[in-house]
């Protein structure tokens, strides 16, 4: 069946791909720590992220539609968290609407806390997109360990990546059994019953998998076949980057 794999375009011989992983983590959550920390009424600061955003898909020879396939996968979550700003009382009112008995007043405060939202969502999606395009999941994962990430973490994350699609193989093998044996349109009763197997199935998978691991001695380890090795180019394009953030900083203005 066909995946599409979060580190899809990490072979590419880019120049964002052939950085050290190390290098590359610490300067993309150096990225994201700037936006966090950007002021929501600063638009020129994100406008300048964005800049330089769309310079590193070029630079990494992704496409455009990859990373906002990847992006538009974040953005509902950060709407269902900020969808009820808008309407925060105590503000300064910019409409008010009656429906029936119930009245609705946007604050400018509340607009503003839900640009503040959905903008670094935006932005930080994609830094993680970019990250995760241009490095082997392997690598990205080892380069945590080597950044001394809790490896309970790493585990999770690695199992997480590799067996999802082994659940997505046993959920459509199920899907096309049901469908191959009735001719009428499933109900929800039956999707029901589908789901139960599928978390049978799901389970004895992982049964079967955790003890072949414990017979092969796994230890929890991420072993690549690459070497890591920081070269003057993995330094420069870090440098780079933070002396650009921090001059948008100073340009700006747009942090508190």
């Amino acid at each position: 069946m066909e995946h599409y794999y979060f580190d899809e375009y990490s072979r590419n011989q880019s120049i964002i791909s052939r950085l050290d992983p190390r290098i590359k983590i610490i300067t993309f959550l150096a990225f994201i720590f700037f936006i966090i920390f950007t002021s929501a009424q600063n638009i020129y600061s994100f406008a300048y992220y964005g800049l330089i955003l769309i310079m590193l898909t070029i630079f990494a020879k992704i496409p455009f539609l990859f990373i906002l396939k990847r992006i538009l996968t974040i953005i509902p979550f950060a709407i269902m968290v900020a969808i009820f700003m808008p309407f925060l009382k105590g503000g300064t009112p910019i409409a008010r609407w009656r429906i029936a008995q119930i009245h609705f007043t946007i604050s400018r405060e509340g607009v503003l806390i839900f640009w503040n939202c959905f903008i670094k969502a935006v932005l930080s999606a994609s830094c993680l997109a970019i990250l995760g395009s241009t490095t082997k999941f392997a690598d990205l994962l080892k380069g945590l360990i080597d950044l001394k990430m809790p490896k309970i973490i790493i585990m999770v994350l690695s199992f997480m990546y590799r067996y999802i699609f082994l659940a997505e193989d046993q959920m459509m093998k199920i899907k096309y059994a049901v469908a191959a044996r009735s001719c009428a349109r499933p109900k929800i009763r039956a999707f029901s019953g589908r789901l139960s197997v599928f978390f049978i199935h799901v389970y004895e998978k992982a049964e079967m998998v955790y003890i072949a691991m414990c017979a092969r001695g796994f230890t929890g380890d991420i072993k690549t076949l690459d070497a890591f090795r920081i070269k003057p180019q993995d330094i420069a394009f870090m440098l780079i980057i933070i002396a650009l953030l921090t001059f948008i900083k100073s340009l700006t203005g747009g942090y508190g």
